[in-house]
């Protein structure tokens, strides 16, 4: 009885450490079990792992499948490439970088590295792709596929892996496989990964709509052979981060991470370096200031002679690159080329009805106030000067008063004028005719006025030169007397 007791326990032990699984639906290779990990005094992500299998007995080529991971928002994290190898076991188990279970696995294809958290427990998905097509997928939390499951508990004691069954569904059991190195056989001589120097940039989101976990920086892979990620690095300020996994030729990889914080609009330059493992510098990528909310700044017309970055309204992480110059509007809304901004399309604006004293603002759809000009009116005899909005006199009401006896019109300003009397200057003596004589009493008078000036000017030089003259006399008497 013991014996029998014995054989069932074993039996069901093996069943539970290695189920048989349905061949109804799935492709030969599959997800078998996965865990985000559990915490504890040494760790925050003990046995995070995933753990593929095969269908069959026979050695399995792992040629056109791929891996692939989204994380908790839904984006593409990372993709894990198996060309070049065969599955020599029933069974695949690849670990977290930073699990302290599977730290020993470094620079081998069973280490992954998504993130620097490794598998999200709040949610997350898995996916296998044969080439183009999806063979298999199995996700958690609040995500939504094919085999969705509840999120994962992170305490060691309410921890569990889920574990494929023997119907193809997912249950949680306590199960923390072991890397088996003896798994993966190599078919063929791998491609000698390309330098993380050859990596181009391809996009920039820093300027988030909600929260700094939407930023990412996106890499691509311009050549004919993988870049291994794990040999690189990538610098911003202080902050050193390690992508993880392969990127195949002419794929896109994209990076998130929490402790990824761009500055949103930095005022001046910032610097994105891509490195290698002694910390030399690769490549220099700077985005410069002037992003706007929204927008990713991305690289267009890759190695073309008119390649350029841009802003583009249409961030695609992960994949290739697509302009779009404005906004999307909401419903009702339309975008003004001028401003950029969202205003009312046309056919909510002719549906618009301002009130009196408004009127319909076309470039805006909005209503405008009536903006109106107050006319200043003159009383009469007085004009508008357009030059100082005052009002003048007319000339011609002016003119139409007569002057009082002894004065008479100004031509030039209309007024009334003293007349003046008869000046020399005002009217010049003319030459009178031979038959003329000179008997006019002013003449006389002007005559007289001159000879007497003459004869005071003469008296006074007399007068003052008095001494002078006087010893002059003196002297030429004395001459005349010897």
């Amino acid at each position: 009885m013991k014996r029998i007791l014995v054989v069932i326990s074993v039996f069901v032990s093996t069943l539970i450490s290695a189920p048989v699984f349905a061949t109804d639906g799935l492709s030969s290779l599959f997800i078998s079990a996965f865990n985000a990990g559990y915490k504890d005094d040494v760790s925050s992500q003990n046995y995070d792992f995933i753990e593929l299998a095969r269908l069959g007995t026979e050695p399995l080529s792992l040629d056109g499948f791929e891996l692939r991971y989204f994380n908790s928002s839904g984006n593409l994290a990372g993709t894990i490439v198996f060309s070049g190898y065969s599955l020599q076991t029933d069974r695949l188990v690849l670990g977290f970088k930073n699990s302290p279970q599977y730290v020993d696995f470094m620079d081998t294809p069973y280490q992954y590295y998504f993130s620097s958290s490794g598998l999200a427990s709040t949610a997350g998905a898995l996916q296998i792709w044969f080439y183009d097509e999806l063979v298999d997928d199995v996700c958690w939390g609040k995500a939504i596929c094919n085999h969705f499951l509840p999120k994962f508990t992170t305490t060691a004691a309410d921890n569990y892996s889920y574990l494929r069954q023997t119907d193809g569904s997912f249950l949680p059991e306590i199960y923390h496989p072991e890397i088996n190195i003896e798994a993966l056989s190599s078919t063929v001589p791998p491609p000698e990964p390309t330098h993380c120097g050859d990596l181009i940039i391809t996009e920039i989101y820093s300027y988030y709509r909600e929260s700094a976990a939407e930023q990412f920086i996106e890499l691509y892979n311009p050549t004919a052979n993988a870049i291994q990620l794990d040999l690189c690095y990538i610098k911003y300020k202080s902050s050193q981060f390690s992508p993880s996994g392969q990127l195949a030729p002419e794929q896109y990889y994209l990076f998130q991470d929490s402790g990824l914080l761009l500055t949103k609009d930095p005022s001046t330059f910032n610097t994105i370096s891509i490195t290698d493992s002694s910390g030399d510098i690769l490549i220099d990528f700077i985005y410069p200031h002037g992003q706007k909310k929204g927008t990713s700044y991305a690289l267009f017309n890759r190695g073309a002679p008119d390649e350029k970055w841009l802003q583009t309204f249409l961030p695609t992480p992960g994949a290739e690159n697509q302009y779009q110059q404005f906004q999307t509007c909401p419903e009702g809304k339309e975008i003004n080329p001028e401003t950029g901004n969202c205003v009312k399309s046309q056919e909510t604006a002719e549906a618009t009805i301002c009130p009196e004293g408004k009127y319909l603002n076309p470039l805006t759809g909005r209503c405008k106030k009536i903006e109106t000009t107050t006319i200043k009116i003159c009383q009469d005899g007085y004009h508008l000067n357009i030059l100082t909005g005052r009002c003048n006199k007319d000339k011609t009401t002016s003119a139409s008063t007569e002057c009082k006896e002894g004065y008479e019109r100004n031509p030039d300003t209309g007024r009334c004028r003293k007349i003046r009397t008869n000046t020399a200057q005002e009217y010049p003596v003319t030459p009178s005719s031979e038959e003329e004589t000179y008997d006019s009493p002013q003449i006389f008078v002007a005559g007289g006025a001159i000879i007497a000036l003459l004869l005071g000017g003469i008296g006074f030089a007399l007068f003052q030169f008095r001494k002078e003259i006087k010893t002059a006399i003196l002297k030429i008497c004395r001459r005349n007397a010897s």
